[in-house]
């Protein structure tokens, strides 16, 4: 055994029913290399995937070194990730790395034998980039596990149909708290919460708004903002604007998932210190003013992935892990392998759930992924880990079955299921 086996892995999809099916079935990954990954591309092996059908790229600002060699110890096709580019252009190095991957997936002398690709994405860039050459010639779907990869995707939809993952009701209700839980615990290795100040909270989406309640509810100062008044309305002191947040925080903890500074010209009046935190993918919460970094000498051959530390105009900024998600800082994991091995499993049930698909799906759109297939992976996952019922509302069941059986809005369709899948 090379990585460790997760429970609810195990308990839900106990033997590998799948092994003739899926042996000529290609998976390209694009996932955060950590030890439950591992575990992960693990299953997909015991159950039939062949580890040569296996490519796999890892993100550099959450890549583990050590997981990474034993992963390709498992004989999986492990593909670089550049470590220099231009502060702020994270999004743009990994797009070329992403096409580098897809290049060599077409170059692999057994893609003449693959039945099916399937791409497990975290952000939407591997899907969107799935070569028309290869979208002709063999059936692909993807795998998306964040929203904003599914945003994204429906924005500009991609050739292929992808399952959503990210917009699942487990991933909506249940994640956020881990998520949130994971964030504190990262944060507080690096300073005491009590000397954050007044925290602002940017975007009360599901995280943003999970880590405002949490900080709320260990005695912090919080104001938050959104674009939507609406959802900033259930805070106790919401902004009506993003300078007037800034200007009223020491600590401000971006959520948004975009470039919240963006043509933000009140940035110039800014004064104090204000430490700058993000719980988005890539570096792209903080961008504008990591663009400004280009420009200064002294932080080019800067470790991308450090904290950084900076004046501009009045204001001293210091941003965390170099704007990159602050709950990624080289350990073996993000989250406790006991919690995030709920979206382990979710990830792997949706390969599954793809792998069994056999009728015809209009590109681009996204699929539900199978409402029974969560409940069981939800029920696991409480039963593996009954003391994290402590950190959700005695109604979770009730908001988790809401969500997942009364809200279709018709735009999400579901697979097939085949006979044989655990669910």
């Amino acid at each position: 055994m090379v990585f460790p086996k997760l429970p609810v892995l195990e308990s839900v999809f106990p033997k590998s029913s799948f092994r003739e099916e899926t042996k000529d079935i290609a998976l390209v990954c694009v996932q955060h290399l950590l030890e439950t990954t591992g575990s992960l591309l693990e299953k997909c092996i015991e159950f039939g995937f062949r580890p040569q059908n296996i490519h796999v790229l890892g993100k550099l600002y959450s890549t583990n070194d050590l997981v990474r060699d034993k992963v390709q110890g498992l004989g999986v096709r492990v593909y670089p990730t550049a470590d220099h580019f231009p502060w702020g252009e994270y999004g743009y190095r990994l797009g070329l790395d992403i096409s580098s991957m897809w290049n060599r997936v077409l170059q692999d002398p057994n893609r003449h034998r693959f039945s099916k690709v399937i791409v497990l994405d975290d952000g939407g860039a591997s899907i969107a980039a799935v070569p028309l050459d290869l979208a002709r010639k063999v059936r692909v779907l993807g795998v998306e596990q964040t929203m904003s990869g599914i945003t994204l995707n429906q924005s500009e939809p991609p050739l292929i149909p992808f399952i959503g993952v990210g917009s699942s009701a487990a991933k909506v209700v249940i994640e956020p708290t881990i998520i949130r839980e994971a964030v504190f615990s990262r944060i507080t290795r690096i300073m005491d919460i009590k000397t954050m100040g007044t925290v602002g909270v940017v975007g009360t989406g599901y995280i943003g708004a999970a880590i405002a309640r949490g900080l709320l509810t260990l005695g912090s100062e919080v104001v938050v903002y959104d674009q939507d008044s609406d959802k900033a309305a259930d805070f106790p002191v919401s902004c009506e604007t993003l300078s007037e947040l800034y200007d009223r925080s020491d600590t401000i903890i971006g959520c948004t998932g975009n470039d919240h500074l963006f043509r933000q010209e009140w940035l110039h009046d800014l004064t104090g210190v204000k430490t700058l935190i993000s719980c988005s993918s890539k570096d792209i919460e903080f961008r504008t003013l990591l663009l400004t970094l280009n420009d200064r000498s002294e932080f080019e051959f800067v470790d991308r992935r450090r904290d950084v530390s900076f004046e501009a105009g009045r204001t001293r900024f210091v941003v965390l892990r170099g704007g990159f998600p602050v709950n990624f800082d080289g350990t073996a994991e993000s989250v406790p392998g006991c919690d995030i091995q709920l979206t382990r499993a979710l990830l792997f049930g949706a390969i599954l759930q793809a792998s069994a698909e056999r009728s015809d799906i209009e590109a681009g759109t996204c699929v539900e992924l199978s409402p029974h297939l969560q409940m069981n992976i939800v029920k696991a996952w409480f039963e593996c880990n009954p003391l994290i019922r402590r950190l959700y509302a005695p109604s979770i069941d009730t908001d988790f079955r809401r969500i997942l059986f009364g809200s279709t809005d018709g735009k999400l369709i579901p697979l097939t299921m085949d006979a044989k899948m655990a669910c």
